[in-house]
């Protein structure tokens, strides 16, 4: 793996990559971007001075971003967000698409996004449905402390900051800005639709590989990362485990299959997680389980209040397809709240436990531990 740092536009010659902790970001003469999956090596790239890679969605994606920002992302930043997202399977990550794949004029989301905060936290809506900066600055203000109770004068000065820096151009200030923005925004659209506690909705929220978010401030990590690899033992805390690996076992990740298929996989039992401590894993995922039952106790006493469980699978199998089709109502009696359901980000790529391809469509159902 190449060692590569960021370097600031301003000191560009003209081009910069920078490794994440999966992924590398390479930008070129500003109007080239890509996106290098370290884990296949994989490359996804934006040519826009060729069109090379510039798909209808693609161009779509990136025109709503550039225009709903106010100016502060350009058309080479929003290709790279446009690829950041594309090949992550986040919750936020699906959000955004869903956000900016419409037929969308960009004074549109602006006032979507002015209205919803101001909505949202004052109540205050003016005369033409805009909404002034005296008020949208009220109602930022209330909403980012609903957001984030325990932060301070201080840290909402700094949130500001990170919004305003993004005026600058640098790449590492708009991908801040543009996430900082828009997890507050995705926050309030999960309480809205799914969720009745703020602070829970901002908790389950995962960004892409590379960035954190610590009191409503994403930060960028551009620096080279040794990747992860395969754990050989259970995490005790904050711990992902991947059930049903198989033959692909995910990196930073406890993985356990009953016929495991290669190495990094370990010999384990959906039904008995004996091994692993009770509330150790903050993510449980699940691909094409098969025969037994998915939200069993073993599962819930490992996976800690507020963690994730993501379970993937064609409608043909009849296992995903009992969790899949539970109501709300279901789920929440199993002690659990439904996240999202629908199409899985990587539908198609999946094997069934005889190794063959899933001829039908990946669908995925996340859920969260109450």
């Amino acid at each position: 793996m190449t060692k590569t740092y960021y370097v600031p536009e301003s000191q560009q010659k003209p081009s910069f990559a920078a490794n994440l902790n999966m992924q590398q970001i390479v930008v070129k003469e500003k109007e080239r971007v890509a996106v290098v999956d370290l884990t296949t090596h994989k490359s996804y790239s934006i040519d826009l001075v060729s069109g090379k890679g510039l798909t209808k969605k693609n161009e779509t994606l990136i025109k709503n971003i550039e225009a709903g920002s106010e100016g502060t992302v350009s058309r080479p930043q929003a290709a790279l967000i446009t690829l950041l997202v594309g090949q992550d399977g986040s919750t936020l990550s699906k959000y955004l698409k869903e956000k900016y794949s419409g037929s969308h004029r960009g004074d549109n989301l602006q006032n979507s996004d002015r209205h919803f905060i101001s909505n949202k936290a004052s109540n205050e809506i003016m005369d033409d449905g805009k909404t002034s900066a005296k008020y949208l600055e009220r109602g930022l203000k209330k909403y980012y402390q609903q957001a984030y109770p325990e932060a301070t004068e201080q840290d909402y000065q700094n949130y500001v900051k990170t919004l305003s820096q993004a005026q600058s151009g640098d790449m590492v200030d708009v991908l801040n800005a543009f996430f900082s923005k828009e997890v507050l925004l995705y926050g309030g659209y999960l309480q809205e639709m799914q969720l009745s506690d703020i602070g829970l909705a901002m908790a389950m929220i995962k960004l892409p590989p590379g960035f954190s978010i610590s009191k409503g401030n994403a930060g960028f990590a551009p620096k080279p990362q040794v990747p992860v690899k395969f754990l050989d033992t259970p995490a005790t805390k904050n711990g992902t485990l991947n059930i049903g690996a198989g033959s692909k076992p995910i990196q930073g990740a406890y993985n356990i299959d009953p016929k495991p298929g290669t190495s990094g996989v370990h010999l384990g039992d959906a039904t008995n997680l004996s091994n692993i401590a009770t509330g150790s894993q903050s993510r449980v995922i699940m691909e094409n389980p098969y025969r037994y039952d998915v939200l069993n106790p073993e599962v819930s006493r490992v996976l800690q209040s507020g963690g994730t469980l993501e379970i993937t699978g064609g409608l043909s199998n009849k296992t995903f397809n009992t969790v899949y089709k539970m109501s709300e109502e279901e789920l929440k009696a199993a002690g659990y709240t439904l996240v999202s359901r629908g199409q899985a980000a990587n539908a198609g790529t999946s094997l069934t436990t005889t190794g063959q391809p899933i001829r039908s469509t990946m669908m995925e159902i996340i859920l969260i531990k109450n």
